[in-house]
């Protein structure tokens, strides 16, 4: 969340040198035409019309086709232009004699098995609402809470209006605020300033969410069990029967044919599967023929459709990347026999799939499409997303199969940690030392952290796209307490005869450095590898004393396989160990750390390699500075020709640009390379002096890391944006390039700098480092619990284990005893654990892998709900959302575990072309060269659209910046319009609490009330449902994100005349203010100026004349006494003096009246409309109005 919700984020750091023919593929998709494109529908249905282009592929359109609900359920069909049937695969610019006014007709289908069941899939997802009703990964998966949190505005808000505590209470009396139950009523009427709803979950999922006033159409809809259609009506175009019972009570039997649905005479004790006589109803869709056969289904169908259509398409449509809740209420089961329909029809969707896909054969073919230009970018990246996707969802299910037992193993003589599995084409096995290739570094630890390491590696080498190099599709997923990998299958690996033959190893070792392999053609492509990396070629000497020359570590092996292509594998050492952490943890015997895989990060190289090269450059500059002074005047055109560097200029020199510090040195010049092979057990060769300033530049990548990268990190969290939740810290970490290791450092980094500088915000960060070591050390203890407990007992493990870690030390916490007691193990490792030993678990966990000690008890104590979450996210926990007894004993049971599901860690391809494009934008926009920004942003979220969907996540990144632009060119409908896209789409794919989901609520909101006086209730409550997760992430800390949030809120209170209710929220900001930066800070003056305003407004001219003396100060030490802004602030100071002393006079005369009465002059008007206008003038007109009571008593 950004200090200023009402400023864009800062735009990402964009090279000035991007070449040239990136911009111009991005100018030539922006000139892309579009048109409106008209399908002719059949049974006298109304043409479909929307948008496309020459590129929209026909598979595009029948699947617009397929979600619209124009198209009334038509899911079996082709289009046909000039009697011609098209193909799915072509575009529209490819259709022979296609134009911008030619039309495509839909021509109803053939329905075969696969038809038949995507048709009922859809005709029971309408029925539902699209509600999951087969959820694959947990409750609520992919959820949005926009409708829902609109909705409770629209229909008002459950609540009494009463306020909750002192000050609101007061407030409210005193300045009329009390019209909460009326026309005045807003989200905030009830806000509780004590933050005591911080610590509950009843309201973490909105109240009707999930539960819509479903309208029934049947009242039962199944299987007929006359199913399988015998062989006779097989051959006669039978597929599947169904069973419907309607509301009028009628039992229909459907036949599902190749030419559609017809209610055929069979009953439940008598097969006649041919049309009955009476009404047979044959349509080409299913609700056609039960609305011909219903009257009553007819209707309640079309009032059903009525309410789909209204629904926002992207809060239902499937996505591969959607964000699976930590909190649900768990639904009311209810019988629902359509539901066995729906388990057939998947059972039979993945029976037809399994086995029938060579993943790796899809993986490498995408990957080999062509490039050249930007469509061919595109299509290429839509089909390797695609593919990827597919490839995940079958990993995540064949490894749940494998460790529930489903999967029979290739090696089961073997032990269990060490087998391995083949299924669905995936090869599985167990992020183990399988091989023992880490006894030597920490065995079982080292293997769980190169597993992860890997995917890193296959991210980067995938992000190089070198022609001629491919990698392995791979999945890693942790599920209970077990970590499982997921790779494609190189063809021929797994063939006898392969290992019978010659190695398919040709790069690398297999055996520890026993036997080395290094290709030539390998050897060529690993050296674009390197160059992109920064790796040095070194040698490595093998088992018998031979030589070889490597640019990849020993580790990383290069096969070939049987279909000719070349593969890296085991990438986990694709950067250099960080040796000061190694040597440092080594020392400390009594305390020794896991493993010894501590590397850098890719990051970390890419900061250290930049700050190098920058050195470089401008010490050559100075050299050649100093050649030029002595050469004189008449010299300072002669070439360098002394061997040293040559000095190019960039093209933005070039083009007249006049910028200092923008030369770079001839990048073959410049050297910096790592030899990822040094520290560590392989034995090198080469020329000591050579090998000695390898391991020095290792040695000083990792002091850069310690002593740089850190402080800078630090300071930017602190003083710049501090993270909120975990997970936004360790995205933060990661992006500086420091590994999660040095949690323990920062903290005390971070002390470090608040013990030297006075006011350092540090608390709020040094606290979330600290949670987030508890999280990590927690996720360990509670891995290796579930990894001795069976599946049926996961709750009861689950729930003891979060008891005993939110209770007292001294607190008693009972095992719950399962009901599976004559198949339950004797002894369950879970079973004996205690609040006090468990703590002490966690506190040597911390001091293990972070390197810190003196965790407080208190800290669990104090943010017990953000800590929840961070586990429940990083183990994979659904628990149930409700107002948990913090104090009671115990606290969980085993029915508020919901669910426990796989987390997955996977290298997702890149958008290419729409980074591109989203770089382009950014860079115009930093030029103020909004109109173009705009353009380019709606290209790069199309391009989004057609790589990923709408639904993921850098779609949604797309949105809220496009909704930026707008906004900044103060078109609020659109801005709003991409502000909505980018909340539901981010909810989905992020999480309904993510920082970044909150921060979007914030800012639709902001436009709302920027848009639209009329809006401000709405945007108040968006702002309230923002506001109400933002606490319990934070446990009800302030930041100075919460300060900024404060003051947004109040301004838009002042807009709705509610004066007192906003000069809380300012206040509030202010002391955040105060607290964390102190009174001499620019943002608490800022905080100063706006509550005088509101105070002036209120007529409360006591408190705005002491926060005015407070500003008047803080501007007259920063700025001096001559200063203009000085100089009004002391203006505005003395009127308000001399109203005060005006007010006190008519309070003391009020409180002792003479004995002749006189008439008391009327108090200003306190019309809600006429202050809150006043609240926007600029502060001469304020000092008129400070003044106008004066001057009426003056004139008397």
């Amino acid at each position: 969340m950004t200090t200023e919700t009402t400023q864009p984020p800062d735009a990402s750091t964009v090279e000035a040198g991007v070449e040239k023919d990136v911009a111009e593929d991005v100018n030539a998709v922006v000139q892309d035409q579009t048109f409106n494109l008209t399908i002719k529908m059949p049974q006298s249905l109304p043409p479909l019309k929307f948008v496309v282009h020459a590129h929209t592929s026909i598979q595009e359109i029948r699947q617009v086709i397929f979600d619209a609900s124009e198209a009334q359920g038509y899911t079996c069909f082709h289009l046909m232009f000039d009697g011609k049937k098209l193909s799915d695969v072509i575009e529209l610019g490819e259709v022979e004699g296609f134009g911008v006014e030619s039309v495509l007709e839909l021509v109803e289908g053939e329905y075969t098995d696969r038809e038949v069941r995507v048709h009922l899939t859809r005709f029971r997802e309408t029925l539902t609402n699209f509600a999951s009703f087969l959820p694959s990964f947990g409750v609520d998966h992919a959820a949005s809470l926009l409708s829902c949190v609109e909705d409770k505005e629209e229909n008002g808000h459950d609540d009494k209006g009463k306020s909750k505590n002192k000050r609101n209470g007061k407030d409210s009396k005193r300045n009329g605020d009390a019209a909460r139950n009326g026309p005045g009523h807003h989200a905030f009427a009830d806000y509780d300033f004590e933050r005591k709803g911080a610590t509950l979950l009843s309201d973490f999922i909105p109240h009707g969410f999930n539960n819509p006033n479903r309208i029934a159409c049947l009242k039962s809809l199944s299987v007929s069990p006359w199913n399988p259609p015998p062989f006779q009506q097989k051959s006669r175009g039978d597929l599947l029967y169904l069973r419907a019972e309607t509301l009028e009570g009628e039992v229909l039997h459907l036949t599902c044919c190749a030419s559609g649905f017809y209610v055929n005479a069979s009953t439940d004790g008598e097969f006649h599967p041919f049309p009955r006589q009476r009404k047979p109803c044959h349509e080409h869709n299913i609700h056609a023929t039960l609305s011909k056969a219903s009257p009553l289904f007819g209707k309640n169908f079309a009032r059903l459709q009525a309410t789909n259509a209204r629904r926002n398409p992207l809060e239902y449509i499937v996505t591969a990347s959607g964000a699976t809740p930590w909190a649900v209420k768990s639904r009311s089961h209810s019988a629902d026999p359509g539901r066995s329909l729906d388990a057939q029809l998947t059972a039979a969707e993945h029976a037809d799939a399994f086995g029938a896909r060579d993943w790796n054969e899809d993986f490498q073919s995408t990957r080999d499409l062509p490039r050249s230009t930007p469509q061919e970018k595109v299509l290429r990246d839509q089909a390797m997303y695609r593919t990827h996707a597919d490839f995940i969802e079958a990993a995540v299910r064949g490894a749940v199969a494998v460790l529930n037992g489903s999967v029979m193993s290739l090696n089961p003589q073997e032990p269990g940690a060490t087998q391995m599995y083949l299924h669905n084409n995936i090869f599985f096995s167990q992020g183990y030392d399988q091989r023992e290739a880490f006894e030597k570094l920490g065995g079982p630890d080292a293997a769980h952290v190169a597993v992860s390491k890997d995917v890193d590696g296959v991210r980067l080498l995938s992000n190089l796209e070198i022609d001629g190099l491919h990698t392995l599709g791979t999945a890693v997923i942790d599920y209970m307490g077990q970590r499982i990998v997921g790779q494609t299958v190189i063809p021929g690996i797994l063939s006898r005869r392969a290992v019978e033959s010659e190695s398919l190893v040709k790069y690398g070792s297999v055996d520890l450095g026993k036997e080395i392999f290094s290709d030539e053609e390998f050897h060529a492509l690993s050296a674009q590898v390197a160059k992109a990396l920064h790796l040095a070629e070194h040698e490595v000497i093998d088992g018998e004393g031979k030589v070889h020359k490597l640019f990849t570590s020993v580790d990383t092996k290069g096969i070939v396989g049987t279909d000719g292509r070349r593969y890296l594998l085991d990438l986990y050492r694709i950067t250099p160990v960080d040796i000061e952490f190694i040597e440092q943890v080594r020392s400390d015997e009594t305390n020794p750390y896991p493993h010894e895989m501590a590397l850098l990060r890719p990051e970390l190289i890419d900061y250290f390699y930049e700050t190098r090269l920058r050195a470089f450059v401008e010490e050559r500059q100075k050299e050649e500075e100093a050649k030029k002074s002595k050469k004189g005047d008449g010299d300072e055109k002669q070439d360098v020709e002394d061997g040293d560097a040559v000095l190019v200029n960039k093209e933005g020199a070039e083009e007249g640009h006049e910028e200092k510090g923008e030369d770079v040195i001839d990048p073959p010049k410049f050297e910096l390379e790592f030899n990822t092979d040094v520290y560590t057990l392989v034995q090198l060769a080469g020329e000591q002096q050579d090998l000695e300033s390898q391991r020095s530049l290792t040695r000083e990548a990792s002091t850069f890391l310690r002593e740089t990268m850190i402080q800078r990190l630090v300071v930017e969290c602190i003083y710049q944006s501090v993270p909120i939740d975990g997970e936004a810290l360790t995205k933060r970490f990661h992006q500086r390039g420091v590994n999660m290791r040095y949690l323990g450092k920062t903290v005390q980094v971070a002390e470090s700098t608040a013990a030297k500088v006075p006011r350092c915000p540090h608390e709020y960060f040094t606290e979330l480092c600290k949670q987030e070591m508890i999280a990590r050390a927690a996720k360990h203890v509670l891995r290796d619990l579930l990894k001795d407990t069976p599946l049926y007992l996961m709750g009861e493990c689950v729930s003891h284990f979060l008891n005993c870690l939110f209770c007292g030390e001294e607190g008693v916490v009972p095992v719950t005893e399962g009901v599976h007691g004559r198949i339950t193990p004797k002894t369950l490792s879970y079973a004996a654990l205690t609040p006090a030993a468990l703590h002490e678990r966690i506190q040597k966990e911390v001091a293990k892998r972070f390197r810190f000690e003196g965790i407080p008890r208190d800290l669990i104590l104090s943010r017990r709900v953000p800590l929840l979450r961070s586990i429940c996210l990083k183990v994979g926990l659904q628990i149930e959302a409700r107002d948990y007894a913090w104090d009671a004993t115990p606290i969980f049971g085993p029915s508020d575990i919901v669910n426990h599901y796989p987390v997955v860690k996977h290298a997702e391809p890149r958008a290419s072309f729409a980074e591109e494009a989203m770089e382009h934008a950014q860079l115009s926009l930093a030029q103020e060269q909004l109109p173009i920004a705009i353009d380019i942003y709606q290209e790069a979220a199309a391009v989004y659209e057609q790589v990923y969907g709408p639904v993921h996540r850098d779609t949604g990144r797309a949105y809220s910046a496009l909704a930026m632009a707008h906004y900044q060119t103060r078109q609020f409908d659109l801005a709003q319009l991409f502000q909505r896209k980018a909340v539901v789409v981010s909810e989905r794919t992020q999480g309904i609490d993510d920082p970044d989901v909150l921060q979007n609520y914030m800012n639709l909101a902001y436009f709302e009330f920027m848009g639209s006086q009329d809006s401000t209730r709405g945007a108040l409550t968006l702002m309230r449902h923002a506001l109400n997760l933002w606490e319990k992430l934070g446990a009800g800390s302030r930041t100075l994100e919460s300060a900024s949030t404060d003051a947004n809120i109040a301004a838009m209170l002042q807009q709705l005349g509610h004066i007192s209710l906003s000069n809380a929220f300012y206040e509030r900001a202010r002391e955040t203010h105060e607290l964390l930066l102190g009174k001499d800070h620019h943002l608490t003056g800022a905080s100063y100026d706006a509550l005088v305003k509101g105070y002036v407004l209120a007529s409360d001219f006591r408190k705005a004349l002491g926060v005015q003396k407070l500003a008047w100060e803080y501007l007259r030490k920063r700025f001096g006494d001559t200063d203009e802004r000085v100089v009004s602030a002391e203006t505005v100071l003395r009127n308000l003096t001399e109203r005060a002393v005006s007010d006190a006079k008519k309070a003391k005369l009020a409180s002792h009246p003479p004995r002749k009465q006189q008439p008391t002059p009327s108090p200003p008007s306190q019309d809600s409309t006429s202050i809150g206008s006043k609240g926007s003038l600029p502060i001469d007109e304020l000092l008129k109005f400070i003044g106008e009571g004066g001057k009426k008593r003056r004139g008397k």
